[in-house]
């Protein structure tokens, strides 16, 4: 599924640019159908959309970054000097090693928010997944080793990462919303970073809904129909064709 619909291989491998990263387009149209004036914020593991799901402006991943409908950061993959190069550590501001020794899933791992399945890609130094192993790759970035016994001290560090993360997406929903004429009544929430996005959306929107809440999903399978929101809106189009 496409800019164009539904295709075969042949049809897609002429026109490679309507299928490519276009599972954005058959979300917000899932929920263009449910909702109107719906914005759609879907945070995975790399990229974060922000899609007015009634008019989205920006195509291509081109299009889309310069619109502000897409904000290339995500909930684990994205590296953390990706995000931010400087944070607070021992009473001032350091600055961070501009190289991929952790990723936001270490982040979440040390603030206690993240869940384990949604980590699913290999860590950058080939290492465990503990906490232990999550804080030395994190201190790693200072040019430091991490001591699990300062760890508290580390997790302001780590807190003050995950917040420039939030605040770019809340500025790119921000770019978004100021597009004269669009007007957003509801705010839905996908991906494995729903719950940060949920928590943005509440500053955005008087409505905030969950993406597997929207489309009336059994409630014990709403977390799964939220993150996984695109393979979702593909087998809802496929069942409503005529």
């Amino acid at each position: 599924m496409g800019l164009n619909g539904f295709g075969d291989a042949q049809r897609a491998a002429r026109d490679p640019l309507a299928v490519g990263s276009a599972n954005f387009l058959a979300t917000a149209q899932a929920i263009a159908k449910l909702i109107p004036r719906a914005l759609l914020i879907d945070m995975g593991s790399t990229t974060t959309d922000i899609i007015p799901c009634d008019r989205p402006q920006g195509l291509t991943d081109a299009e889309r970054l310069q619109t502000g409908e897409l904000v290339y950061t995500g909930y684990t993959r994205t590296p953390v000097p990706s995000v931010t190069t400087r944070a607070p550590l021992l009473g001032t501001w350091q600055t961070l090693a501009r190289d991929a020794f952790a990723t936001m899933a270490d982040v979440r791992r040390m603030l206690g928010s993240l869940r384990e399945d949604d980590d699913q890609h290999d860590t950058t130094d080939g290492r465990s997944k503990s906490l232990q192993d999550s804080l030395r790759r994190f201190a790693r970035g200072f040019g430091r080793d991490g001591e699990m016994r300062h760890l508290e001290g580390w997790k302001v560090a780590a807190a003050y990462v995950d917040e420039v993360q939030r605040r770019s997406i809340y500025d790119g929903a921000i770019q978004v919303l100021s597009r004269p004429g669009l007007v957003v009544g509801t705010t839905v929430a996908a991906g494995i970073g729903w719950p940060l996005v949920a928590a943005i959306s509440a500053s955005l929107t008087a409505t905030t809904t969950t993406f597997g809440k929207l489309t009336g999903a059994p409630e014990h399978l709403q977390t799964a129909a939220t993150c996984f929101a695109p393979a979702v809106a593909v087998a809802l189009a496929l069942h409503q064709r005529p």
